[in-house]
C-alpha cells in the first residue's frame, strides 16, 4: 500500500475556517456561539478526508470508500455526515458555507484549514537499522515479549484498583441512602439556560418579579385567546391565571412593578380596543383600567424605577405621545419626555435601569439601533453601529448592562451590551431567543426560545397548496420571475443562510448560488425578462450592498454609492435603479442613473420603508415609516400620492407584494382566516374588500411571498411554529461572583 492510499491523521487541534476542532473529543467550536458541538466519529472522518484534498472535490466514492471500507452503505450515511458537520460549522460560525456539494461529483472544503495533515505512513516508528530478518534484531524481539507481559500484569493490578474503588464507592452510597436525598444527576453537556415551558402551544412575553423567583408570561388558550400565567420558576411549580379573560379578549405583555406587589398587562378586546391594566400580583383583587391603548400601533411599556409611573413608547403618529411618555398611575396624568427625534420616529421598548437614572430604547426597530438617554430625558447616544433588528429589550440588575434579541441572520439571538462600550455585543448563547426580560435585583434572565421552521408552499386557486423543495430547514423569502418560471428563496438547508434559484413550479434541481452572503429580511427582484435579478447581501466589511444574478448563477457585485443598502429595484428604465438605504435610520430612497460612473442620483425621497416598483402602472409604490399605508412615488415632482391610507401598517411594511398585472396584495390574519391576502388596489367595483383566503388554520410567517401571472403564490409558511419561556442565570456583574450551570440552580 502506497502513502497516498492511506487515511489522513490529523492533529489534537484543527482550524478550519473560522472554527476550532478538537479532534480527540469530535467538538466544533467558532466565534459566533462558545457552545461546543459534537459530531459523530464518521462525520469526523468525512472531515478527514476533505481536509486533505481541501479546495479539491472528494467524490461520494472515494469518501464512502474511506470511511466505511468494510462495509456497503447507501449514500445517505455520507449524506447525513456532511449535513451534521453543516450543522456544526454553521452554528459555531454562520458567516459563511463551509462545505459545497458539487452535484454528481463529490463535495468540498471551501475554508483553509491551518494545521500539519500527516498520512498513516508518516506516523509510524523509524525503521531499524538492521533488517527485521537479520540477529540483531532478536534482543529487540525479546525486550518486546518482556514489555508484554509486564504490561498485561500492569493492566490486571489497575483492575483490581479499580473494582476496590467501585465497592468502596458503592458502600459509602449505601450508607448515605438513610441519611440524605440522592444528589441530582448533572449532565455533562448542560445548557446555560434551561426551558420552563414545553408544551404544543404558545407561551411568549416574560417578565420576572424583581427577585426572579416568580413569572408572567403570555400563554395561547385557543381561538387566537391569550391568558397570562403566573408561577415559581422552578420546576413542576403549579401555575395559575392572573386573570380571568372576558370572552373573545387576550391578555397580553406583562410587565411586574418594581416593589413585586403589581402587574401591569394589555387587554385586548374582541371589539378592536385596547386597555391598560393593573392588577395586584398575588390576584388577590381584579384588574382595573388605567389608560386607554386603542390606537397605540407598537405597544410597549414598562414600570419607572420608583413603581409610580409607567413609560410608554411611541403611542400616536403626532403630537406630545408621538415619542416616549410617562404616565403617572396615581394622577392618571401624561408627561412627554424632551428629547431629540424627528417625525415619523418609531420609539419602542423603553426600559429605565433599575437605579432610575438611564432610559435606552429602540429607534425604528425595523432597523434596529438602540439610543441611551437619562431617564428624565435629555440628548440621546446610539448604542451601536450597526443595524438588527430588534425583539425585545431588558436591563440588567446592575444598571450597566441590556440585553436585546437581536436578529443575526436567519435566528434572533440574545446578546448583552456593557452601555460603557457601545457597540461591544457578547452572545448569550441562545438559539432563536427573543423577548428577554431581567430580574431587577438578581442576575436571573427570562426570555421566550421561538420554535420556527417554514416551508414554501404553492397556493393555486382550487387546488391543495403544494409544498416546493421540502427541507428541514427554513425557507424564506421566496421571489417569482415575472412569467412565473423562475424562483430564487433564502434556505439554511445547507447549514447557513445562503440563496437558491430554482423552477417556480418546484420541478427539477435546487442550485446554490455562490459568491455572496443573502439579507434574510428582502426578497430578490426580477428584471421583467427574468434575465437578472438585484439580490441584497453582505459586503466584506459585513454592510448591505447590490447585488445582481444571472438567471444561470453568475453574481456581479454593483458599485451603488450608498453605505448600508437595505433594498433595490428595477424600473422600467433599463439604466434606472431605485436604492433604498438606511438614510440615518430614517430611510432613503433615491434614484440613480447607473449608466454614468459614477452612478448619478436623478431623485430621492426620505421616510421610506420599503419600495416595489409597479411595471404594469410604471410607478414606484412605496410604504414609509412615518405612517400606515401606501404611496406612489413621482420621481420626478417628488410628490407622494396615497394609495391606501389603512395598509401596510407601520410594523408590517414587508408584507405586501405588487402582481403583474397591477394588484397590490397584503398578507394579514382576518376574521375566520388566519393566512389571508387583502387586495389593497384598485378597489373592488362595489366598494367590498377582496380577501383570498390561503389557509384558515395556518398563519403566514414573515418570510414574504410572491405571486405568478396564473393567480399562483409561493409562500413561507410555519408548519409547526410556537415558542416556550426559558430561564438563564447570569454572571452577577454587580458583585463579581459567576454564576454556575442552570440546570443546579433552577430545580
Amino acid at each position: 500500500m502506497n502513502a497516498s492510499s492511506l487515511p489522513p491523521v490529523l492533529p489534537a487541534v484543527l482550524l478550519v475556517g473560522q472554527c476550532r476542532v478538537e479532534t480527540a473529543s469530535r467538538e466544533i467550536s467558532g466565534p459566533a456561539s462558545p457552545r461546543l458541538r459534537r459530531v459523530t466519529p464518521k462525520a469526523l472522518a468525512v472531515l478527514r478526508q476533505l481536509v486533505a484534498e481541501a479546495g479539491q472535490v472528494v467524490s461520494r466514492e472515494a469518501l464512502l470508500a474511506s470511511v466505511w471500507p468494510d462495509s456497503a452503505p447507501t449514500d445517505d450515511v455520507l449524506t447525513q455526515a456532511i449535513t451534521q458537520l453543516r450543522k456544526a460549522f454553521a452554528a459555531a460560525d454562520g458567516s459563511e458555507p463551509y462545505i459545497e456539494t458539487i452535484a454528481r461529483s463529490g463535495y468540498r472544503l471551501l475554508v483553509p484549514a491551518q494545521g500539519e495533515v500527516l498520512l498513516a505512513s508518516e506516523v509510524v516508528a523509524e525503521p531499524s537499522a538492521a533488517p527485521l530478518s537479520t540477529p540483531a534484531t532478536a534482543p529487540d524481539g525479546h525486550k518486546r515479549r518482556r514489555w508484554r507481559r509486564w504490561r498485561r500484569w500492569l493492566f490486571a493490578g489497575l483492575a483490581v484498583v479499580l473494582l476496590l474503588v467501585i465497592a468502596l464507592l458503592s458502600w459509602l452510597l449505601w450508607q448515605q441512602r438513610s441519611q440524605a436525598p440522592v444528589s441530582p444527576q448533572v449532565d455533562p453537556e448542560a445548557r446555560a439556560y434551561r426551558l420552563l415551558t414545553s408544551s404544543l402551544a404558545t407561551e411568549t412575553y416574560p417578565a420576572l418579579s424583581p427577585a426572579g423567583d416568580w413569572v408572567a408570561y403570555t400563554a395561547t388558550i385557543g381561538s387566537g385567546q391569550s391568558q397570562i400565567h403566573v408561577r415559581q420558576r422552578f420546576a413542576n411549580s403549579p401555575t395559575r391565571v392572573l386573570a380571568e379573560v372576558p370572552a373573545g379578549a387576550s391578555d397580553r405583555l406583562p410587565v411586574w412593578s418594581p416593589d413585586g406587589s403589581q402587574i401591569a398587562f394589555a387587554r385586548f378586546k374582541a371589539d378592536g380596543s385596547c386597555s391598560l391594566m393593573l392588577v395586584p400580583a398575588d390576584g388577590t383583587r381584579a384588574p382595573e383600567p388605567l389608560l386607554d391603548c386603542s390606537q397605540a400601533e407598537l405597544l410597549s411599556f414598562d414600570f419607572s424605577a420608583d413603581g409610580r409611573a409607567l413609560v410608554l413608547g411611541s403611542f400616536a403618529d403626532t403630537g406630545e405621545r408621538a415619542g416616549i411618555s410617562l404616565f403617572h398611575i396615581a394622577e392618571r396624568r401624561w408627561q412627554a419626555l424632551a428629547y431629540p427625534r424627528q417625525p415619523g420616529d418609531l420609539d419602542s421598548s423603553p426600559r429605565i435601569s433599575p437605579d432610575g437614572r438611564w432610559l435606552v430604547f429602540a429607534r425604528n426597530p425595523q432597523f434596529g439601533r438602540l439610543y441611551l438617554m437619562a431617564a428624565g430625558g435629555g440628548p440621546v447616544t446610539a448604542l451601536d453601529a450597526e443595524l438588527a433588528p430588534i425583539r425585545g429589550l431588558t436591563w440588567l440588575h446592575d444598571s450597566r448592562h441590556v440585553v436585546a434579541g437581536r436578529r443575526i441572520g436567519m435566528q434572533t439571538r440574545l446578546q448583552r451590551l456593557d452601555i460603557q462600550a457601545p457597540g461591544m455585543w457578547q452572545d448569550l448563547g441562545v438559539s432563536s431567543g427573543q423577548l428577554p426580560a431581567a430580574a431587577r435585583q438578581a442576575p436571573v434572565l427570562s426570555f421566550m426560545q421561538w420554535r420556527a421552521q417554514s416551508s414554501l408552499q404553492r397556493f393555486v386557486p382550487g387546488q391543495p397548496a403544494q409544498a416546493l423543495y421540502p427541507s428541514v430547514g427554513r425557507e424564506l423569502m421566496p421571489a417569482l420571475s415575472a412569467d412565473g418560471s423562475q424562483l430564487l428563496l433564502v434556505s439554511d438547508r445547507n447549514g447557513v443562510p445562503a440563496l437558491w434559484l430554482g423552477r417556480g413550479d418546484g420541478r427539477g434541481p435546487l442550485r446554490l448560488v455562490l459568491g455572496l452572503q443573502p439579507d434574510v429580511r428582502q426578497r430578490a427582484v426580477w428584471e421583467a425578462s427574468g434575465e437578472r435579478a438585484l439580490v441584497i447581501g453582505k459586503d466584506t466589511a459585513q454592510r448591505g450592498a447590490v447585488y445582481e444574478v444571472s438567471s444561470s448563477g453568475a453574481v456581479v457585485h454593483l458599485p451603488v454609492p450608498a453605505d448600508d443598502v437595505l433594498q433595490a429595484a428595477y424600473t422600467g428604465q433599463a439604466n434606472q435603479l431605485l436604492v433604498l438605504d438606511g438614510g440615518n435610520d430614517h430611510g432613503r430612497l433615491r434614484l440613480f442613473d447607473r449608466s454614468a460612473t459614477p452612478w448619478r442620483e436623478l431623485a430621492r425621497v426620505d421616510g421610506v420603508s420599503q419600495v416595489q416598483w409597479d411595471s404594469h402602472g410604471q410607478r414606484a409604490l412605496v410604504s414609509r415609516f412615518a405612517t400606515p399605508g401606501l404611496f406612489a412615488w413621482d420621481a420626478a415632482s417628488g410628490r407622494l400620492e396615497v394609495v391606501n391610507a389603512q395598509w401596510p401598517t407601520r410594523w408590517r411594511y414587508r408584507s405586501w407584494q405588487v402582481a403583474a398585472d397591477g394588484r397590490i396584495w397584503y398578507s394579514q390574519v382576518s376574521a375566520g382566516c388566519r393566512n389571508a391576502l387583502r387586495q389593497l388596489a384598485p378597489a373592488s367595483a362595489d366598494g367590498q374588500p377582496v380577501l383570498r383566503c390561503l389557509d384558515a388554520l395556518v398563519a403566514a410567517s414573515n418570510g414574504g411571498f410572491s405571486t405568478a401571472p396564473d393567480g399562483a403564490v409561493v409562500m413561507a409558511v410555519p408548519p409547526l411554529e410556537g415558542g416556550d419561556i426559558g430561564l438563564m442565570l447570569l454572571p452577577d456583574t454587580a458583585s463579581g461572583q459567576l454564576s454556575v450551570p442552570s440546570k443546579l440552580l433552577i430545580p
